[in-house]
């Protein structure tokens, strides 16, 4: 999971972290291994990625998420300016 984690495929704080968007890891289909290796530890009860936004993950999922505290851990500063202008 070490290894998931300093692979340039996740940005931002430990804990908040959310995907990159970098056209290169994705020719490099580092997007790709990333989900292997994930898929691998947690269908062998291994964990997960522990440095992802709980927020986030529920986002993705459908599930209430409250956004409010996860705007100030958004790596881009003036997306997180204009969602708090906006909210």
């Amino acid at each position: 999971m070490e290894a998931i984690c300093h692979s340039g495929v996740f940005v931002g704080e430990h804990g908040h972290m959310t995907f990159s968007q970098s056209l290169q890891l994705l020719n490099d289909a580092k997007y790709e291994l990333c989900g292997k290796l994930l898929q691998w530890s947690v269908s062998q009860g291994g964990p997960g990625v522990p440095l992802r936004s709980i927020e986030y993950y529920n986002l993705v999922t459908g599930c209430p998420a409250t956004l409010t505290e996860e705007v100030d851990y958004l790596p881009d500063t003036s997306v997180a300016e204009n969602i708090k202008n906006v909210c």
